[in-house]
């Protein structure tokens, strides 16, 4: 077989897989607990993947260190001698056993071996192989199993200026900064910030209280959209979908389609003297660049992302400051039909890169290896931390995010064009 073949039927893992989206799901929780039922190459792939999103998931993370035998005879005894053992470090409030694509083909009741143990909290047990699926399945397939563990009040009262955030993820990077700023804007326009669905270090009792809520805000649709008609339909929760907001004009009408839905129009005179002095900022900032190498073009922007996150950003390249001409999107765990959308998921096609022409990169670092142009190539992580040194207060998105992500981008182009002039 001649090795272009090799290499297209066999290309590397480029994303999480469902039972890493499942994990980061489960231990958004504060103090559950995971069980890797698989073998323990699989589990240390997974919780090198999560313990760069949080460094802390590794003290709540446990492999069942299933063997060949067990593929044939079960993996009960693995399983039990592991909640024996967290049951004497550690009192978890749920615990979730995530068995892996070889276990999954031996039909074990999983659920039922585990409570075989006495866990002494609730079992979540899920079929979370990568073969089923990919990272968004399995943090959406985790976060409706821990719904149904909550126990929600029978009578509520809802507060008219209350919404709560869907599809936020702790398994993105930046994840507290964009949480952070996505409160801080809906508060500073006169909203109240009821549960973040996903944020990191959610309690149990704090879940019950989405019902007290009157809108649903979907911040990511291929996360949490099945989540939000699910809590339509129990409670006659309206719910919009509103990705998270990039640039300074996006986040205005972030707040106005929340505004709409409530029927309550946003508080907005701080947040657009913000913006005023922001803008004032980013565009003197730029023009000192182009003054400085007057040559530079940026002529596309690759965006390896979410659907979600993609599209948002994309408008915002092209609208706000930089006005980049081209974009690329290869979205990344599409969830729904992308045709619909008018979006097409490509490969990440070559460009002709000029001496003084250059492109922006978001997406995760096998995105990183996969691009061409490395001396001319602006990369930013948008997906898939890569880095163990936590950002906590870092955004890219809002008012405060996008003024970070105008720096970031300028200090590497400055230091990409020194480079490419000196050669």
């Amino acid at each position: 077989m001649k090795s272009n073949m090799l290499e297209k039927n066999w290309k590397p893992c480029q994303s999480y897989c469902q039972m890493s989206g499942a994990a980061v799901a489960l231990l958004s929780i504060q103090d559950a607990c995971v069980i890797f039922n698989g073998p323990r190459w699989c589990a240390v792939i997974a919780e090198r993947e999560l313990t760069i999103c949080k460094k802390s998931y590794e003290k709540r993370l446990f492999c069942a260190e299933v063997q060949e035998t067990d593929l044939l005879f079960g993996a009960d005894a693995r399983i039990q001698f592991i909640i024996e053992q967290i049951k004497q470090m550690m009192q978890p409030v749920l615990l979730g056993v995530l068995t892996s694509c070889s276990l999954s083909l031996i039909g074990d009741d999983t659920r039922g071996i585990a409570l075989a143990a006495e866990p002494l909290c609730p079992i979540i047990a899920l079929d979370a192989g990568g073969l089923n699926g990919e990272f968004c399945s399995g943090w959406q397939m985790a976060m409706q199993a821990i719904l149904q563990e909550v126990k929600f009040p029978s009578l509520h009262q809802r507060s008219v200026r209350r919404v709560n955030l869907l599809g936020c993820c702790s398994g993105y990077p930046d994840a507290e900064g964009d949480v952070a700023e996505w409160k801080r804007l809906l508060e500073a326009a006169g909203f109240e910030v009821g549960v973040c669905l996903g944020e990191d270090g959610l309690t149990l009792p704090a879940i019950a209280t989405l019902p007290q809520a009157t809108l649903n805000v979907v911040i990511a649709k291929e996360l949490a959209e099945n989540l939000a008609k699910d809590l339509q339909a129990r409670w006659q929760q309206p719910y919009i979908f509103a990705p998270a907001p990039y640039g300074f004009r996006q986040s205005i009408e972030w707040l106005e389609t929340i505004g709409q839905a409530l029927n309550i129009p946003p508080q907005l005179t701080v947040l657009q003297q913000e913006i005023d002095v922001a803008i004032d900022a980013v565009c003197e900032q730029y023009f000192l660049f182009q003054k400085i190498i007057p040559d530079f073009f940026l002529k596309r922007a690759v965006l390896a992302l979410p659907y979600s996150r993609a599209v948002p950003l994309g408008r915002a390249l092209q609208t706000e400051v930089l006005d980049i001409p081209e974009l690329v999107y290869c979205i990344q765990d599409a969830a729904f039909d992308l045709h619909e959308q008018n979006i097409g998921m490509a490969e990440m096609p070559p460009v002709v890169l000029e001496t003084n022409s250059y492109q922006l990169l978001f997406g995760s670092r096998s995105a990183r290896y996969a691009a061409e142009n490395w001396s001319h190539t602006v990369y930013i992580n948008g997906y898939i931390p890569d880095s163990r040194i936590q950002r906590w207060h870092q955004t890219y998105t809002g008012i405060r995010g996008w003024q970070i992500l105008m720096d970031a981008i300028l200090q590497q182009l400055d230091i990409l064009c020194h480079n490419n002039q000196t050669k």
